[in-house]
Parts: structure tokens; sequence; C-alpha cells
């Protein structure tokens, strides 16, 4: 037997704040692996030398 979702309403401030620390981890978890780093960037840019002969 499944249990109906609760509304707002329903939801404990103990159960709020599990709900707010799991989103703010999954936050931090995106921004780790997800997002580049502001102040660094692994890409070089080379100039290509042709050599015509």
């Amino acid at each position: 037997m499944t249990q109906e979702p609760k509304t707002n309403d329903e939801l404990t401030e103990q159960e709020l704040d599990n709900l707010d620390a799991n989103l703010l981890e999954i936050e931090l978890l995106y921004k780790s692996r997800c997002v580049s780093a502001p102040n660094g960037s692994n890409v070089v840019v080379r100039e290509i030398e042709k050599n015509d002969k």
C-alpha cells in the first residue's frame, strides 16, 4: 500500500529542515562537479604554425 504524498501544511519542521539540508548538499555537489572555477581554466590557446613546403 502506497502512502499519499504530504502537502506543505502536513510537513513537520524537522522534515522541512531535512529537505533544506539535502537540497544544500545537492547544490554543493553540483557546483563542485559541474561548474568550472571562476579564476582558472584548463584551456590553453596556442597558435598553429603552418609549414608550407
